[in-house]
């Protein structure tokens, strides 16, 4: 049975810690520069979660940052929803889990670095960095990889000057897509070209105010990236995609599951006889309701997951089985619309000599109950 909204509310008994989504942290900063230790971690990836409702995006922050001397290093993280995650009206407190894989340096050397960019109104914004190879310390012999290591978008961007009404951009956008990728451009012996792609783009819904500040919006988006040097190993890429469909216009809280395992797996054929090998995550994309909505209605959002679930791999025969979780979901008291979710991932197997020493792992954990939303940071112990 579905609840009257004040029902609803009064049995979500949500405590209200106050504050504007313009007066949280909003830190996009990531720690950038040379790996000096023993240790590059690897970024596979992110997922959030929200406990009560779905919600606009404000801000998003999530990545792993160059790491300390002794393999430490720290997670960055962060969330914001509009006004009914903030407790201007009611809170909500996201959950989080961030996958990532660490790497010997004895087989791979990293340089971390970080570009800040604005995505227009249009959604996409593409931009290329021409990264001084002497000035990363990287070793010149070895090939040179560039890989995802994190991202940031905040919407508290003035709107552009001919704007007129009053909608504030920090309380976000309801969203039809948005994701990052990174990739190698043109390379010289003394510079390589970092191309970076991003995606960001707002949709009209249910709200006119927002609906009418669509056209004059602008989102900052920081990208982390690294570029891995890599002396005596092979690469191989591929690409996967899934979609999924969710009738679900005018039902609350329904159910929308993850695909079956067998659309998630990806399997890679290496070459054969290399000890041991990680997966990269170049890049991830979300597309909502492009196919069979002609308004590209946006979406408030109860979660997502763009991350790298399962890594297996064979050395004899080089081959490799990757899970990858592209999911999202809408599922809430109000569902506006029906939900179609294409998800898009741009991978690479690595494939290294023994003493790579692989170490894989995640981070999870939640925004507590009566804690602000915005940034934070969680820390990952030396192996």
């Amino acid at each position: 049975m579905r609840l009257g909204f004040p029902l609803l509310l009064a049995s979500l008994a949500l405590p209200a810690c106050g504050g504007s989504a313009s007066d949280l942290d909003r830190d996009c900063s990531f720690a950038t520069g040379p790996v000096t230790g023993d240790w590059v971690p690897l970024f596979g990836g992110h997922s959030y979660d929200w406990l009560y409702l779905s919600h606009r995006v404000a801000y998003l922050r999530a990545g792993v940052e160059r790491p300390n001397d002794d393999g430490s290093f720290e997670v960055p993280l962060g969330l914001i929803g509009g006004d009914w995650s903030t407790g201007q009206f009611y809170d909500d407190y996201p959950w989080y889990r961030v996958d990532h894989t660490r790497v010997s340096t004895d087989a791979v050397q990293g340089w971390f670095g970080a570009t800040d960019l604005l995505v227009p109104a249009r959604g996409r914004v593409d931009q290329t960095v021409t990264v001084d190879l002497a000035a990363t310390g990287l070793p010149e012999q070895g090939r040179k990889v560039v890989v995802l290591q994190g991202l940031c978008f905040d919407t508290d961007v003035p709107l552009a000057g001919d704007y007129t009404g009053a909608y504030d951009p920090g309380l976000g956008w309801t969203v039809r897509g948005f994701g990052a990728d990174v990739r190698p451009g043109i390379a010289t012996d003394e510079s390589l070209d970092v191309d970076l792609r991003v995606h960001f783009q707002a949709g009209p819904l249910d709200r006119s105010d927002l609906n009418e500040a669509i056209p004059f919006s602008t989102v900052k988006a920081t990208i982390l990236y690294s570029i891995l040097n890599v002396p005596d190993g092979d690469i191989t890429h591929a690409e996967h995609g899934s979609s999924m469909f969710y009738a679900t216009q005018g039902q609350s809280y329904s159910d929308t599951p993850l695909l079956p395992e067998a659309e998630r797996r990806v399997l890679i054929d290496g070459r054969a006889g290399h000890a041991a090998a990680v997966p990269l995550l170049h890049g991830f994309d979300f597309e909502l309701n492009a196919a069979h909505d002609p308004d590209r209605a946006g979406r408030y959002l109860r979660g997502w997951h763009a991350r790298i679930d399962g890594f297996d791999y064979e050395p004899d025969s080089g081959r490799a089985e990757l899970l990858v979780d592209g999911w999202a979901s809408h599922s809430s008291a109000f569902q506006e619309g029906d939900l179609e979710v294409e998800f898009r991932s741009n991978l690479s197997l690595l494939q290294l000599p023994e003493e790579a020493a692989p170490v894989r792992g995640h981070t999870t954990g939640y925004f507590e109950i009566g804690q602000p939303l915005g940034s934070r940071r969680e820390s990952v112990d030396a192996p």
